[in-house]
């Protein structure tokens, strides 16, 4: 039997040999695809940064478009006439020049801005301006209508509601109806108008001159020409009539129509007997008091 040292196994590790790389390969690609890595990487930058431009150029481009707004549009405005009243060939130019002068483009504020604007060219009642598309618009105006003329330091119109407006009066023709003192006489100044060239009245001179107009009427009715109202604080209207020459009557305060009806009836006497009357007195309740004329 030999004896001897017995050879000790070899470790796993020990018994693998190293693979030798292929020839031709290069170190970098022996250690894996970093410079694709890389590339990705400065791609990515390279479209944030764009990103980043893009936005900037499409802000600046809104700023400039929303600091610089389009030009107004031409616009196309018809206009309606309401109430009775009508509007003179200049005045319906002025109406459609203030219009395209002030819609601008048409917003809220823009449409407001141009009935003011319409307003300030006459009296209307009312006026009203509507957007009917993007270069079409409305104006409808209300004339007011005035039935008898006022003295106020100037002459003045006054509308079927007693309401006092318009530019003086020139000429005593330009009155539609008869001219009515004494309202403003204890004033001492001149009125002053308002914005829609109305001019403003106390409740007393307002009830006075809605008096006035009912007056008016009824004479026009009853075919009874009137020269001139004149209003007195504590005895009413006294009225001066073309027809019987130089008559005056003084009537006091409303109501009216039995007043007028027995002026009537006083004035069918006097045409039958052939007088001539120089004033008649009616504002006593239930009383007529006729003072004859001198012949």
């Amino acid at each position: 039997m030999i004896f001897g040292r017995k050879k000790p196994a070899g470790s796993v590790l020990s018994r693998q040999r190293p693979k030798k790389g292929k020839r031709g390969a290069s170190p970098r690609s022996r250690k894996g695809d970093s410079g694709g890595s890389r590339l990705k990487g400065a791609l990515v930058v390279v479209g944030v940064l764009g990103l980043a431009v893009g936005g900037l150029y499409a802000k600046r481009h809104l700023v400039m478009t929303t600091g610089n707004p389009s030009r107004p549009p031409a616009w196309a405005v018809s206009l309606k006439v309401d109430g009775e009243a009508a509007l003179s060939e200049p005045t319906i130019l002025k109406v459609h020049e203030a219009a395209r002068r002030n819609l601008g483009h048409g917003t809220s504020a823009e449409l407001a801005r141009t009935a003011a604007a319409i307003q300030k060219l006459d009296a209307f009642a009312h006026v009203a301006v509507v957007r009917l598309g993007a270069a079409q618009a409305a104006v409808s105006v209300t004339p007011r209508t005035p039935v008898l003329c006022v003295e106020a330091g100037e002459t003045h119109f006054v509308g079927t509601e007693g309401e006092v407006f318009g530019a003086a009066v020139k000429e005593p023709g330009d009155c539609p109806g008869a001219m009515l003192t004494g309202i403003f006489e204890d004033r001492g100044r001149k009125l002053v108008a308002a914005t829609d060239l109305t001019y403003p009245t106390t409740a007393e001179e307002l009830g006075a001159l809605k008096e006035a107009v009912l007056l008016q009427g009824e004479f026009k009715s009853r075919k009874l020409p009137v020269k001139g109202l004149t209003y007195q604080r504590y005895r009413g209207f006294l009225v001066s009539l073309t027809e019987p020459q130089e008559l005056e009557v003084q009537l006091g305060r409303a109501p009216f129509n039995a007043k007028l009806d027995k002026l009537e009836g006083i004035l069918v006497k006097l045409r039958e007997k052939g007088s001539h009357a120089e004033r008649i007195e009616l504002d006593y309740q239930g009383k007529a008091f006729v003072k004859f004329k001198k012949m």
